[in-house]
């Protein structure tokens, strides 16, 4: 009887002890189980949360997008109603029968002057667009770069002799190549040469500067402006920003024109700088690969 009784008690142990360690191991897979839940809703969580950073930076990128296209309509509305209406103006009175020749030939000259402030305009806000929207296309090339800088100054010459601004060119004797895209590179130098021609004084000089130094091609334009307050210099070449100075002849400006040379000069793996002094003057230096 003792012997079956220690059998049987053996047995319920034994039973007592399968039972606990089935239920052992179906905790233990239960609790794999939450674990990994929790691990899926972590990492949902993770997946979550970096959706709604990125939702959050798009509609910061977007708020910051729709405050850029208000102000350039803002400023291409503006800056465009000047020189049309000067056109129109100059052109009413070339209608005038009692005008002369000699005045008609002056107002012709004015009308040409603001075509091209419009054009550079036209162009400037072209070329913002293009590079905002990553629709910009650059083919850089070899070229000679004096003859394009030539042509740019040939094509300002009437607006400045309006100022009776002179140009003083300072050119090396033979070619000079570098890496550059014809339209960018034209795109640069008329910027920097409009600005030279708004702010230098009636009666002053120019002084564009074209050399090759080792590896680089330097093109500087010098003018005789008023200058610029170093505590503005370095963002001068950020979106729509003005420098303080005021132009000679009351022209407008977008505060795109240096924001668009840096852009491009940079494609063009180059770099541009400003050195200026108040009362001294101000030059431009854009430094391109040389070929």
């Amino acid at each position: 009887v003792i012997v079956v009784l220690l059998v049987i008690l053996y047995r319920i142990r034994k039973s007592a002890e399968e039972r606990q360690k089935q239920k052992n191991l179906e905790l233990e897979e239960a609790t794999r189980s939450i674990m990994e839940r929790e691990k899926e809703l972590e990492e949902t969580g993770k997946q979550l949360s970096q959706a709604l950073t990125q939702v959050q930076e798009q509609n910061t990128q977007l708020a910051e997008l729709n405050r850029t296209r208000n102000e350039f309509f803002a400023i291409a509305a503006h800056d465009i109603k000047n020189p049309l209406s000067s056109i129109l103006g100059l052109a009413e009175l070339m209608r005038q029968p009692d005008n002369s020749t000699e005045e008609r030939l002056e107002s012709a000259e004015f009308i040409s002057v603001s075509a091209r402030r419009l054009l550079g305009l036209v162009s400037n806000l072209l070329d913002f667009d293009r590079i905002e929207s990553g629709n910009l296309s650059i083919d850089v090339k070899s070229r000679d770069v004096t003859p394009l800088v030539k042509e740019s100054i040939h094509s300002f010459k009437q607006q400045a002799s309006l100022k009776n601004i002179a140009f003083q060119r300072i050119y090396a004797t033979g070619p000079i190549h570098a890496q550059v895209d014809e339209s960018a590179f034209r795109q640069i130098v008329d910027n920097l040469l409009s600005n030279a021609v708004k702010f230098t004084p009636e009666g002053g000089t120019i002084y564009p500067h074209i050399q090759k130094a080792g590896e680089v091609v330097r093109v500087s334009i010098r003018d005789e402006g008023p200058g610029i307050p170093q505590n503005e210099i370095a963002t001068l070449f950020d979106k729509f920003q003005r420098a303080s100075t005021k132009t000679n002849g009351g022209e407008a400006s977008s505060g795109l024109g240096l924001y668009i040379v840096q852009k491009l000069v940079k494609e063009m793996n180059g770099n541009v700088h400003c050195e200026s002094e108040v009362g001294k003057g101000t030059t431009f230096t854009v430094e391109l690969p040389a070929a």
